[in-house]
């Protein structure tokens, strides 16, 4: 086999693919290659994550070879020898157990593994019908899901669709992000890994994707990108017993502007204090050391609730319209942080005891 191909579409898949390899195992740090119809495919997989990379073309020097027998090769390697080369296109010779890469006057040799890792994805299973909203809404919750959970179910993204409702759950058991959208697929229930959706993400970012699932794994696909990543197998938590159906308040402000308070008064610390009140907006932390203030123009709100900054700003930075409502019932009772009437984010304030001891906090602040 001797062939040529352009440097950089080589790199940016092998590059790409080298983040998937196997870390133990008897296929660790693999990578196989093969080449169909003049094109070059890259697979790995780590035995949760699958990649294929496709369409990278070839050329051979006499024009007859189209098909390349699939190889195994070291990816860290692979990857340091590509990222070293200067010329436009390299020259790729496999003798039986070496990979040879020409590129001007350099030539780098890289052993070849004895046994080929067999890489394929299956597309099959039920077509999941959501085009690009799949990752837009991935981009939403992944904020909110659960890393290293005891509950090992809440470390991953529900795709609920039951009743024509497709409903997207994520939860670290302190807050819910929740999307809804009506949906022709059949009623189904998946939980897909963080890392997963991290993958899809950052694979994927704007593409028209196609999706696949069946009872163990999840299939994105496009004409030059297949990945595949197993599910979480277990049952989600009965998030719809903590969603409010009503609020006694329902409050709206530009969203950079509440933005702005809760940074400034989370300063030295992210528990906080959020009262509206007689047209005013005061937010202040648990300390008393920072407060903030400013007006509002609604004059019948009664809110006085308190939280980890973090989820309030987190959720703020996850969609791009300009306001946020707060649906607000009692200060011990979780309230919810509207975007529009598709996406939600459910948040347990946190509960103080005694409200006298964190007044005397702040007074003792004062004094001091």
């Amino acid at each position: 086999m001797k062939i040529s191909v352009n440097t950089m579409r080589i790199l940016n898949a092998v590059a790409t693919a080298s983040s998937y390899v196997a870390k133990d195992g008897d296929h660790a740090g693999k990578l196989t290659i093969s080449g169909i119809d003049g094109h070059l495919e890259v697979k790995v997989t780590n035995y949760v994550q699958t990649v294929v990379l496709r369409k990278i073309p070839f050329s051979s020097s006499d024009m007859t070879l189209d098909s390349i027998e699939a190889f195994s090769i070291d990816g860290k390697k692979l990857l340091t020898a590509l990222k070293a080369v200067k010329t436009e296109n390299i020259e790729l010779e496999r003798s039986s157990d070496i990979l040879q890469i020409k590129a001007g006057r350099s030539k780098f040799k890289i052993n070849l593994f004895d046994e080929v890792q067999e890489v394929e994805i299956s597309k099959k299973g039920k077509s999941l019908d959501i085009g690009d909203n799949l990752i837009e809404n991935f981009k939403k919750v992944i904020h909110s899901v659960g890393i290293n959970m005891p509950k090992y179910e809440v470390n991953g993204v529900l795709i609920e669709i039951k009743g024509g409702l497709l409903n997207t759950v994520g939860t670290d058991t302190t807050r819910l992000s929740l999307i809804t959208a009506k949906t022709s697929n059949d009623d189904m229930e998946i939980i897909v890994p963080k890392d997963a959706i991290s993958s899809i993400i950052r694979l994927f970012g704007h593409l028209d994707v196609i999706a696949f699932v069946d009872e163990t794994s999840l299939t994105i696909s496009t004409e030059i990108l297949d990945y595949s990543t197993k599910l979480i197998s277990g049952k989600f938590p009965a998030w719809q017993r903590i969603v409010p159906q009503s609020f006694t308040q329902k409050f709206t402000i530009n969203k950079d502007k509440f933005a702005t308070l809760v940074k400034e008064a989370s300063l030295f610390d992210t528990q906080i204090t959020v009262k509206i009140k007689d047209q005013k907006i005061l937010i202040k932390d648990f300390d008393g050391n920072t407060e903030v203030e400013d007006t509002v123009t609604d004059s019948n709100i009664d809110m006085n609730f308190h939280v980890n900054a973090k989820n309030i700003l987190d959720f703020i930075s996850s969609y791009s319209d300009e306001d946020i409502t707060i649906g607000f019932n009692h200060s011990n009772l979780p309230f919810v942080l509207i975007a529009d009437a598709t996406y939600k984010e459910i948040v347990m304030p946190i509960i103080i005891q005694d409200e006298k001891a964190v007044e005397q906090g702040e007074d003792n602040a004062k004094a001091a």
